[in-house]
């Protein structure tokens, strides 16, 4: 007879808000399918050469871990010896194939590729299961006198192998945002490095999350390339246009029911998009000019 819980130790690389957004719906399954498991997460914290930056991103993963509605213990140290499961580094298959090539990764979202890799590492046998996401528990309400969008000014930075399909660019954003302030006011958000909209109503800069997920959810949409920010409204249901600049990903892989998909290849075709389709909030479908 078993006279304790088995345990579970979940790791992941200090990258990738919207990883650690779909590594926490994985463990939601654990949550589920396998109840007697404990659940400890270790974070690597990874060196840059701008450490303020990293802080505010390990700040970020914290965030996450520490509010979704997730059972489980973080820790600052652990041996994978002491556990009798161990995830390794939680990711989909990779390299991330680009969307011309992905033949063998055809219909998988990354959380299902995340749970077949979880199973191969722990033997264990999670049953992926879409309707499951992780949600913070904790989200601070925000309201605005008008209708707004929520944007970004920028995606990464940097440059990184096979990133550029999650840099859209200041311009592009910078130019959508003088069309969309005809119909909506503007609330830009982001980290604090990133530049700000001049046709922006309001910047909100550097925020927890559960803050900027109350700025999402007060909006008619949300619009951004696929990074954390998209991950994190995909999560909780949040109308969002997310641009595909092209390459790299695709929205069999990381899209959501509540986003509409838009090709980044030109400004005018994210426009023309958000004016045509409108974004279904759960009750109705909010065009353009229309509330």
């Amino acid at each position: 007879m078993r006279t304790s819980k088995e345990k579970l130790l979940a790791y992941r690389k200090n990258d990738g808000l919207g990883d650690w957004m779909m590594a926490m719906s994985v463990l939601k399954m654990v949550n589920q399918q396998y109840p007697d498991i404990d659940i400890d997460v270790y974070v690597e914290e990874t060196t840059d050469e701008d450490n303020a930056r990293q802080h505010r991103f390990l700040q970020g993963v914290y965030d996450i871990i520490d509010n979704v509605d997730v059972k489980l213990t973080r820790v600052s140290k652990a041996n994978p010896d002491d556990y009798d499961y161990y995830t390794g580094h939680m990711l989909y298959p990779y390299p991330f194939p680009r969307y011309e090539l992905c033949k063998t990764f055809e219909g998988e979202h990354c959380i299902q590729g995340m749970v077949n890799n979880f199973n191969e590492e722990t033997k264990l046998d999670l049953k992926y299961d879409k309707k499951v996401l992780a949600q913070f528990t904790d989200i601070v309400p925000f309201s605005y006198y008008k209708p707004y969008v929520v944007m970004p000014s920028c995606g990464r930075l940097e440059k990184r192998e096979y990133h550029d399909s999650k840099s859209w660019g200041y311009d592009n954003y910078s130019e959508l945002a003088k069309r969309l302030r005809e119909h909506y006011s503007i609330i830009q958000i982001g980290s604090p490095d990133q530049p700000m909209l001049h046709d922006a109503d309001r910047v909100v800069l550097g925020q927890p999350l559960k803050h900027v997920l109350g700025i999402m959810k007060g909006a008619e949409f949300y619009v951004g390339e696929i990074n954390g920010l998209v991950h994190l409204a995909g999560h909780h249901g949040i109308p969002a246009y997310a641009i595909y600049c092209g390459q790299g990903e695709h929205p069999e892989f990381t899209g959501y029911d509540s986003q509409i998909p838009t090709w980044g290849k030109t400004l005018d075709h994210v426009y023309i998009t958000i004016k045509k389709e409108g974004v279904n909030n759960g009750t109705s479908n909010r065009q353009m000019g229309r509330s």
